[in-house]
């Protein structure tokens, strides 16, 4: 379920780790905490797909020198992380899916 050559997360809660973020941010000086990226991840079986039973799981991690100048370059930083996504081995009954990042 995660990014390959990316370490994640996991988030007990989803949005736990942008609340813990909006906390601490007043005790950072100079240029401040490294971004946070999250990702929300569905798992999708893949037999009866609509079933909506499994509530979506939260990843994230930290980003450095990632260029966050314009919505382009962003955009094609989370391009990369979803093309990234693990598949599932042969004999899985599913895969997760980033429904939001």
């Amino acid at each position: 379920d995660g990014v390959e050559g990316t370490p994640e997360n996991k988030e007990r809660a989803v949005g736990e780790a942008m609340t813990a973020r909006a906390i601490a941010l007043s005790y950072y000086q100079g240029l401040g905490p490294p971004d946070l990226c999250c990702l929300t991840k569905l798992f999708v079986r893949a037999w009866l797909p609509m079933e909506t039973s499994v509530p979506p799981v939260g990843y994230y991690h930290w980003v450095v020198g990632a260029d966050c100048s314009c919505p382009a370059a962003v955009s094609t930083y989370i391009d990369a992380l979803v093309r990234a996504q693990r598949r599932p081995q042969w004999y899985a009954s599913g895969e997760y899916k980033v429904t939001k990042a």
